[in-house]
């Protein structure tokens, strides 16, 4: 009897097993979505001296506003290549940043890790925030732009949460696929949150939903908008990918946020 018990805690712990495995396969290594290239690619420095790889994709016209985009975990600036030729279209440059937390997507390697790496820093979450104050700095310094919005995707999008906090008088919007309950320097993300005063932008899953709530709400600013499908939906940015189900109704939505920042 005993051994029947056992073995049935073995094959029911295997099934749980399989269904998590399942659900990290579904939020990280979901199909890529090869497109061609029309961007720049430029390398800059963080203040600790890691050398920063990301992609500029221009619009010929120096009042367009500028989006930076970060990525999700274990991607690269290669998530934003199905993305970034269609926001230049809707009307916006951009720049789609390598943090040194990420890996691989679209056939495109993290290149600021791999340069981390070799300085034995650190590669969390976390480690990635010096990154994404220097592409901040970076836009600012060479395109001195009217315009500039944050735009993160899952645990970016939680950090760009705090560069709204940090640099407000400097960036304004935020746009956030995603975002976790993180923790920053010991402070959860919802305390960064209830400091967020800019127009934002929050986007998730249908099973992701309840958690965005609670950050939706905690941001202190009538000019806010949070958009998931009934049923569905991805993790990150890549629920926008044209190869991914439903992108249609997640651009739609984006658009109606992002209407309110293009020049007549």
């Amino acid at each position: 009897m005993k051994k029947i018990f056992k073995i049935s805690l073995i094959v029911i712990g295997s099934i749980i097993l399989v269904f998590i495995g399942l659900k990290i396969y579904n939020h990280i290594n979901t199909p890529e979505c090869i497109v061609e290239f029309r961007g720049e690619t430029v390398q800059f420095a963080s203040k600790d001296k890691v050398q920063i790889t990301a992609d500029v994709y221009k619009v010929n016209n120096t009042s367009t506003p500028w989006i930076i985009l970060y990525h999700q975990g274990s991607y690269s600036r290669g998530e934003y290549h199905p993305i970034a030729s269609e926001l230049n279209t809707l009307g916006f440059n951009c720049i789609a940043i390598d943090q040194r937390s990420g890996n691989t997507i679209n056939g495109i390697d993290n290149q600021t890790r791999i340069e981390a790496s070799k300085l034995d820093k650190g590669t969390r979450y976390y480690h990635a925030y010096p990154d994404m104050e220097a592409g901040l700095q970076y836009v600012k310094d060479n395109f001195n732009p009217k315009t500039l919005l944050v735009w993160g995707s899952s645990y970016s999008a939680s950090l760009v949460l705090i560069l709204g906090k940090e640099y407000q008088t400097e960036i304004d919007g935020i746009i956030a696929f995603s975002p976790p309950a993180l923790e920053y320097k010991e402070i959860q993300i919802n305390e960064y949150a209830k400091s967020v005063k800019l127009p934002t932008f929050i986007a998730a899953s249908s099973s992701e939903y309840e958690d965005a709530k609670t950050i939706y709400d905690l941001i202190q600013t009538s000019n806010k908008k949070i958009y998931a499908p009934e049923t569905g939906g991805l993790h990150g940015s890549k629920s926008l990918w044209n190869c991914s189900e439903g992108n249609q109704d997640y651009w739609k939505e984006l658009q109606s946020f992002l209407s309110q920042f293009k020049k007549p």
